[in-house]
């Protein structure tokens, strides 16, 4: 079994998850099987000649040492400018690493500008299967070949808008709303004035869907139905917003709080960004609706709120759990009861003692709390 980078716990298969990529549901690639160990291969690719040596020794070199201190195969400007400088790996918006790796292509842009194309796979020596494709930039200087990140690379030319806290980034081909972006902004100012945040610049990059925003990245999966084409995801590392859902995208500004609780659990980060900021461009209100139909054949498959990821690929429950409560915080208390509940701690039994001196539930009453709660339809009537 391995865990998952984002929940802790051990997975051995492939989830359903939420295209809107909130930390406490997403699956990543190194959330998939067993853990085997760290090996890259070559696909085809004649390595005895230059530069295909060098860059499939730098990506091998890299891969292994990207838990550490990878920085030596690193451009060091792009070190300088985010706090974790392979936004692939920090970004959130889909499993980017495994422990198997696939070199597939290299190809030259220019005389020393080359894209890495790699394949991701199954943590799992019986497998070849490739879950994701990512891009890389390896650039040639004074002799030496450093990767650099392809969202660079590919947004170069994209056109930018900034209001006072928000700097977007857009193809030139994109129809650009400023009213949008002055909602961004408002709603923004809002959460930092909540939760008594210093404010601080967010990088807002914006497509027209979630393939075009993961592709302008340098990510492609092969796990995700691609069916919609919404949602985003923040990087919380580097204070970057992906968004394939337009320029006002409340739910993902929402995680601007999350380094403020370091020791909050996750459903309740989770909760706040759909009670605030909706879930797939919808109130917690209609999502509601539709656990309630949910519930109605499936209430016996629940035994702990914890362990509810999944009903459907429309309505995902977390946000419903942590909403419920954060909800229910802030009617009893205001924000400053929120704040309280979201200081406990990120494991489970600190979401259950958090529940119980908050609300005074115990563990095993609160499964029939939250089927009665679920079944009042004024719950979320004001958000």
């Amino acid at each position: 079994m391995t865990q998952c980078q984002w929940t802790g716990k051990s997975v051995t298969k492939i989830q359903d998850h939420d295209p809107l990529f909130c930390p406490c549901t997403l699956l990543s690639i190194a959330c998939l099987t067993a853990k085997a160990q760290e090996r890259v291969f070559n696909n085809f690719l004649d390595t005895t000649v230059s530069p295909n040596k060098e860059i499939y020794q730098l990506w091998n070199n890299y891969f292994k040492a990207r838990k550490a201190d990878a920085s030596p195969f690193w451009r060091a400007d792009e070190e300088e400018k985010f706090r974790s400088y392979d936004l692939l790996k920090s970004w959130g918006c889909g499993g980017t690493y495994s422990e198997i790796s696939h070199v597939l292509k290299i190809m030259q842009i220019d005389s020393n500008t080359f894209e890495l194309k790699v394949g991701m796979g199954f943590a799992d020596s019986n497998s070849a299967s490739i879950l994701s494709v990512l891009k890389f930039i390896v650039k040639k200087e004074d002799n030496i070949y450093r990767l650099s990140n392809y969202l660079l690379y590919k947004t170069r030319d994209w056109k930018s808008y900034s209001t006072e806290w928000l700097n977007f980034h857009y193809p030139p081909d994109y129809t650009f709303d400023a009213g949008d972006a002055r909602k961004s902004e408002l709603f923004l100012e809002k959460m930092y004035q909540l939760f008594d945040i210093k404010p601080y610049h967010i990088e807002f990059y914006v497509a027209t869907g979630l393939s075009e925003i993961q592709e302008a990245a340098g990510y492609e999966s092969f796990i995700d139905d691609g069916i919609r084409n919404i949602g985003g995801c923040y990087d919380g590392y580097n204070n970057i917003v992906f968004s394939g859902n337009g320029i006002y995208y409340p739910h993902e500004l929402v995680h601007v709080i999350n380094d403020a609780f370091p020791k909050s659990h996750s459903l309740f980060l989770c909760g706040i960004s759909g009670l605030l900021g909706g879930h797939f461009g919808k109130p917690l209100s209609y999502h509601q609706k539709r656990l309630q139909v949910y519930l109605k054949n499936n209430r016996d498959k629940i035994v702990s709120l914890t362990d509810f990821y999944y009903m459907d690929t429309y309505t995902n429950p977390q946000y419903l759990v942590g909403g419920l409560f954060c909800e229910e915080a802030i009617r009893i208390g205001g924000y400053d009861k929120l704040k309280k509940l979201m200081s406990y701690g990120t494991g489970d039994e600190d979401f259950y003692t958090a529940i119980k001196n908050e609300f005074g539930i115990e563990k095993e009453q609160l499964i029939n709390y939250f089927f009665r709660k679920m079944g009042d339809d004024k719950l979320f009537a004001n958000y």
